[in-house]
């Protein structure tokens, strides 16, 4: 089963649903689906924003692949903050 998420719920809720849909690995790392549910997820501090992004530009292995980047470029919070800042890095080098 793979969980489905939806931000546009008339309320503004995160919903979770169980119904089995085709995923971009998502599901991987969902252990409390409770805590998602009240928002209370690890994206609850951090904003919309930070989530839109982090997912619009979520690889995984297999989409890695098929997009010619080789390896993803992040697969959790951790490494998704080390990939923004050797962006910045590069936006910083650009700017001289």
């Amino acid at each position: 089963m793979s969980i489905l998420f939806s931000l546009s719920s008339p309320n503004g809720k995160l919903h979770v649903t169980d119904r089995a849909v085709e995923t971009r690995g998502i599901s991987e790392g969902v252990i409390e689906i409770d805590k998602l549910t009240k928002g209370e997820g690890t994206f609850a501090t951090l904003g919309e924003k930070v989530f839109d992004h982090y997912w619009m530009n979520f690889y995984n292995a297999a989409d890695a692949t098929k997009a010619g980047i080789g390896k993803p470029h992040y697969n959790n919070l951790e490494t998704y903050r080390e990939y923004l800042e050797k962006e910045h890095k590069i936006l910083t080098e650009l700017k001289k």
